[in-house]
């Protein structure tokens, strides 16, 4: 069945309570059971698989989103707004609870601070420009909230992406999806000197994943093209 669109959907909704739940339960039950710690390095891990389910979520609503707009406000409007908006909803709280982030890892783990000052005397404009954009992660630095805040940089990577995707027009829309899918699955399956980007790759493909079904779902993707949208993922 299709999910249905609009401003709720309570099939989205419901999905996101199951990656909630899933998330949530790692993190309290690896610090309640060693076991538990145990089953999710070795057999399953239930904190990664709740991420993976926020991912194809979000490439499902984040071009739904931009979509929508794009109808109402037009095409340079609607990127302004959606822009305008995750900024606003993202950032502030993000920056207040910065301070006593950084004072309570700097507490508990010394050489994070140590660290963290060095980079901001040495690399500042990179420091500050990457927290803000939440793409710390991908160069390796010091972040606000000691990691735990990784999933944000590949949502902005694909902020970035989808933007691209409403700026071009028909029929470079499909040309610029098929080229993507076609790059995740050589990055991912292929030789092994790809080794270093395959995690993001992997990531990525969520994200794809949930795009594509959005695009079947409103009708801009045929299902025999979502079917091998959906294979190569």
């Amino acid at each position: 069945m299709k999910l249905s669109l609009g401003a709720r959907n309570d099939k989205l909704d419901a999905i996101r309570a199951l990656a909630v739940i899933l998330v949530l339960g790692s993190h309290f039950g690896e610090r309640l059971s060693s076991k538990v710690f145990e089953f999710e390095n070795s057999v399953w891990n239930v904190g990664v698989t709740g991420v993976f389910i926020f991912f194809c979520v979000s490439g499902y609503v984040i071009p739904m989103t931009m979509s929508y707009l794009d109808i109402h406000l037009g095409r340079t409007a609607s990127l302004r707004t959606f822009w305008i908006k995750r900024t606003f909803r993202l950032l502030p709280l993000y920056i207040v609870l910065m301070v006593p982030a950084w004072a309570i890892f700097g507490s508990i783990y010394p050489d994070w601070i140590i660290k963290l000052q060095e980079v901001i005397s040495t690399k500042p404009t990179l420091f500050f420009a990457s927290t803000l954009t939440f793409t710390a992660y991908f160069f390796d630095l010091p972040m606000a909230f000691g990691g735990l805040e990784w999933t944000l940089a590949y949502e902005f990577i694909f902020y970035i992406f989808c933007s691209l995707y409403i700026l071009v027009g028909m029929p470079r829309k499909q040309l610029l999806l098929w080229a993507c899918l076609i790059l995740v699955g050589f990055m991912v399956l292929g030789p092994e000197r790809f080794e270093g980007s395959r995690k993001f790759f992997l990531m990525m493909s969520f994200f794809l994943f949930g795009l594509t079904t959005y695009l079947w779902n409103s009708g801009s993707l045929g299902t025999l093209h979502f079917t091998a949208a959906s294979s190569l993922i």
